[in-house]
């Protein structure tokens, strides 16, 4: 894969106070540099007023629902009694993910969620690449090209987005 350093994906206009949602800035990744290992971005603040110029990243954390842990990207220390407030999920039950070699119909991966949402899967590094299929009723499916046996098989979050 390609390793990009500090590239710029978004410039807060003049008249704007504040940044943008954060998945405003997540499809600009996504879409841009696709592709991309969730677990090794690092979004930063680039201050470049006349009295300095600074990068300041942005502190960021991977929950883990099914352990109930929290991991945080930087070295802040964090105690026992840390809480983090979230939206809670709708489980999907019955999504299916179908894994193919990628450029070809031969399924290699044929599985359904479960009450939880929990999908387990399974690839080889010796037939990657891969391409995959998220799908359930009444959202629009999720689709990723040419992934590598790491990318298609490790554990995350994925949301479906409800039909309008």
């Amino acid at each position: 894969g390609r390793t990009i350093t500090r590239e710029e994906l978004y410039v807060i206009p003049a008249e704007a106070s504040t940044i943008p949602a954060k998945a405003t800035i997540a499809l600009a990744i996504r879409t841009a540099y696709y592709p991309v290992d969730f677990g090794s971005v690092v979004i930063e603040i680039e201050d470049i007023s006349p009295a300095e110029h600074t990068f300041t990243s942005l502190e960021s954390l991977e929950i883990d629902n099914v352990l109930g842990k929290i991991y945080y990207d930087l070295t802040e220390a964090t105690s026992a009694s840390s809480q983090v407030d979230y939206e809670t999920y709708t489980a999907i039950e019955d999504a299916k993910l179908e894994v193919t070699k990628v450029d070809t119909s031969f399924v290699t991966w044929r599985r359904y969620s479960d009450k939880y949402g929990h999908i387990p899967i399974a690839q080889t590094v010796e037939d990657e690449t891969y391409d995959f299929v998220l799908s359930a009723g009444l959202y629009i499916s999720v689709i990723r090209a040419a992934q590598s046996c790491l990318l298609t098989t490790k554990h995350e979050f994925i949301e479906l987005t409800p039909v309008a």
